[in-house]
């Protein structure tokens, strides 16, 4: 018997990157905390990423899966080649707690990677299909993630409006007042909702989702910062450094060269 039509959902996979660097011993211990996944494999032995106090090792034969917003170590003993796929990708998988995650490679999966670098050497003749078979490799290692890794949704109906309505305005400041109209609520008793549902106050919940934005801005894009920070709703540039900065732990100049170094490898390879 075939599935009900509602039992498929289309998780909205976003590739920011797709390509391979040579790694060397700088990698060692760098904090890659960002907003979005990463999805990895190394041709070579030798590296390895730490998470929570447990080393996972990351071999010839193994994927690596890294949620967004987990603060790991990489380890590389020896000059390795890594490809990696950064990636953004919605509900359900757009809220699943830190976490690493590791497969075997094997079948498809495998097959997978290598004629992807086959194609890497073939320029913009094989960016399409390059791009299907990105997105392939990250809906193979979205599998892997295990359920109880899957925060579940706030299942009252009126924080599950309200959050659709601070997401359908994402650059402006919510109006606590107007989201608990919205709930059919008075405000003091909508914000301890909201709070015991999603886990911070409607205002926070907002702040940190318009950092996410400007921190995937930052990363993949040359816009300036003034430009990345009135584009995520910022009143200025020191605005967002002091909020940037309380949020990822430095200012965004000196994590987007952090973060571009580490993408890179120090010198990219395609």
């Amino acid at each position: 018997m075939p599935f009900p039509q509602n039992a498929y959902y289309t998780p909205g996979v976003e590739i920011l990157c797709c390509t391979h660097v040579r790694l060397g011993r700088w990698w060692e211990n760098l904090d890659f905390a960002a907003p979005h996944w990463r999805f990895y494999w190394h041709e070579q032995a030798g590296v390895s990423v730490s998470f929570a106090g447990k080393k996972n090792p990351l071999p010839p034969g193994v994927f690596g899966l890294i949620s967004p917003n987990t603060s790991f170590a990489g380890h590389c003993e020896r000059s390795v080649t890594q490809w990696f796929i950064h990636f953004l990708a919605k509900a359900p998988y757009g809220n699943v707690r830190a976490g690493v995650f590791t497969w075997s490679c094997q079948g498809e999966t495998l097959r997978l990677i290598k004629r992807l670098q086959d194609l890497s050497e073939q320029g913009e003749a094989a960016v399409r299909e390059r791009s299907m078979i990105a997105l392939a490799l990250v809906h193979l290692g979205l599998c892997h993630v295990p359920p109880d890794a899957i925060k579940p949704p706030p299942m009252d109906s009126r924080v599950v409006r309200t959050l659709a309505e601070i997401e359908r305005t994402p650059m402006q400041a919510p109006d606590n007042s107007a989201l608990a109209r919205l709930a059919g609520m008075n405000t003091n008793a909508f914000i301890r909702l909201f709070r015991l549902a999603v886990g911070e106050t409607p205002q926070a919940y907002s702040v940190r989702k318009r950092v996410d934005q400007a921190t995937v801005s930052l990363l993949f894009s040359n816009r300036k910062i003034e430009e990345i920070a009135a584009a995520a709703g910022f009143c200025d540039r020191y605005h967002f450094t002091r909020v940037f900065q309380r949020i990822r732990g430095m200012g965004p100049a000196a994590y987007r060269r952090r973060m571009a170094m580490a993408r890179s490898g120090g010198k990219a390879l395609a």
